[in-house]
């Protein structure tokens, strides 16, 4: 759902942050669709070394920065924030997230069934109005821009 959403959306010139990286696959692709740059972010080695890996196949790292979560710049502004991480985490995550959206940021979450929409929303409410763009087999992707 995730990759569905980065393809319809302008991402010319904008910045990325792919929070909670994997493979890397969204930032990549987040760069192949025209993003200035982007960085992805993962609390797991393992995961950071795919992504580095995956960078170099894609001929995309000199765009790429891979970061561990405490070396995040905490100044850090994107214009565009995508996490596909469990609804635990984006809870706990929600005030550290919304220093890092730059105003106006296009927001993406998912890893969310349905169920779990509401609270994810409450989470958030402070800085960004969610709502549910897609829905798929029980999970949702949610979405919104955070206000100036």
């Amino acid at each position: 759902m995730c990759l569905e959403w980065l393809a319809c959306t302008p991402l010319e010139g904008k910045t990325v942050l792919d929070f909670g990286c994997g493979s890397g696959v969204l930032a990549i692709a987040a760069l192949a669709l025209g993003a200035r740059n982007a960085v992805a972010v993962d609390r797991d080695d393992q995961a950071l070394q795919a992504t580095q890996a995956n960078a170099s196949r894609h001929a995309c790292g000199d765009r790429l920065g891979v970061l561990t979560v405490s070396d995040l710049p905490v100044n850090a502004q994107y214009d565009v924030l995508v996490a596909n991480i469990l609804s635990g985490t984006l809870i706990d995550l929600a005030p550290t997230l919304s220093k890092i959206m730059a105003p106006g940021a296009n927001v993406i979450l998912s890893g969310i069934l349905d169920h779990q929409s509401e609270e994810i929303r409450l989470a958030y409410a402070n800085w960004i109005e969610l709502s549910v763009k897609n829905e798929q087999d029980g999970w949702i992707l949610l979405a919104g821009a955070r206000a100036h």
